[in-house]
């Protein structure tokens, strides 16, 4: 009987926080949105290709999850999510945001969900793919096969990139998911594209993802330290005119 109770309570908590959560996710990013400065840094190849009409692959890490929301703000994006419980309130976060979710992840069928997911791309053209390509258990900034395999089958570039943020709080999680704090400046940097080719082997498409590890580490560097760099030069000045004794 108490177990009973206690499973029909879960179910409606569940139902309650898939129906409000969506809610508080898009009034809280959209509070950021009007009261942050953006800063997006060699995008606009990557704008341009899709407005082509081709398929691109946006990279991201699990740690900027939140901020994917200004990443690819005002276009229709096919990602993946966790056929898990839990995935069912991120799936309706992610449809009330814009996005095209396929269920699935790297230990519940995952196979499957790409599988889906590359049909869907080949399908149409002009589709942009948001993958967290560290996720959904990491190791941080290590990206799984999947995002090479998606890329490989759909001939879509992968491009690498990553997000930051001035004013923020970094969650105690494996990945230290950023949470953008209001009034804030968010910098995002995009990396030149990497392509698969189509007759790629096992061995070729590791070294494919060691390349696209070793770029997400370096412009984790560039965006940690583009508020940094801007601190240093705006001293710079203020000593060069004399404001600075």
């Amino acid at each position: 009987m108490r177990d009973d109770i206690l499973a029909r309570v879960s179910r409606i908590v569940h139902k309650l926080l898939s129906l409000i959560a969506p809610i508080i996710y898009k009034s809280y990013m959209q509070l950021i949105f009007y009261t942050s400065k953006k800063t997006f840094i060699n995008f606009d190849s990557f704008w341009k290709f899709l407005e082509g009409g081709g398929n691109a692959i946006g990279a991201i890490v699990h740690q900027d999850i939140l901020l994917g929301y200004f990443t690819f703000r005002g276009r229709s994006i096919v990602t993946l999510a966790s056929r898990s419980r839990d995935g069912d309130i991120s799936t309706r976060v992610l449809e009330k945001s814009g996005f095209i979710p396929i269920r699935g992840s790297s230990s519940r069928g995952g196979i499957a969900a790409i599988k889906e997911l590359i049909a869907y791309v080949n399908a149409r053209g002009g589709v942009l793919t948001g993958i967290t390509v560290d996720g959904p258990r990491g190791p941080s900034l290590e990206p799984k096969m999947g995002v090479v395999l998606i890329a490989k089958a759909t001939g879509a570039p992968i491009y690498p990139i990553r997000a930051w943020a001035k004013r923020k709080h970094l969650f105690s999680s494996w990945d230290r998911t950023l949470l953008p704090l209001p009034f804030n400046h968010l910098v995002f940097i995009c990396g030149d594209p990497i392509y698969v080719p189509g007759d790629a082997g096992k061995s070729a498409m590791e070294e494919i993802r060691l390349e696209l590890q070793k770029r997400l580490a370096e412009l984790s560097e560039r965006a940690k330290g583009f508020f940094n760099a801007r601190a240093l030069t705006r001293g710079l000045e203020r000593e060069a005119t004399g404001q600075v004794k």
